[in-house]
């Protein structure tokens, strides 16, 4: 059997609020940031904005 592995990739979002260190964000303002940014790319946008994995590991 071939070898699996698991990669993490990053995305950049940003929110805007009134805390200057940002812990006044909800998880809600969070996920609604994550889903507007992911909505405005196109696949190869999103394959861009990611870039190479920062971690790869083999999976069993």
């Amino acid at each position: 059997m071939s070898s699996r592995y698991s990669h993490a990739y990053s995305l950049a979002f940003e929110i805007s609020s009134g805390d200057s260190d940002g812990e006044g964000v909800s998880g809600s303002q969070l996920r609604q940031a994550i889903i507007s940014r992911l909505s405005k790319l196109s696949d190869a946008e999103l394959a861009e904005a990611c870039g190479a994995p920062f971690d790869t590991h083999e999976v069993e």
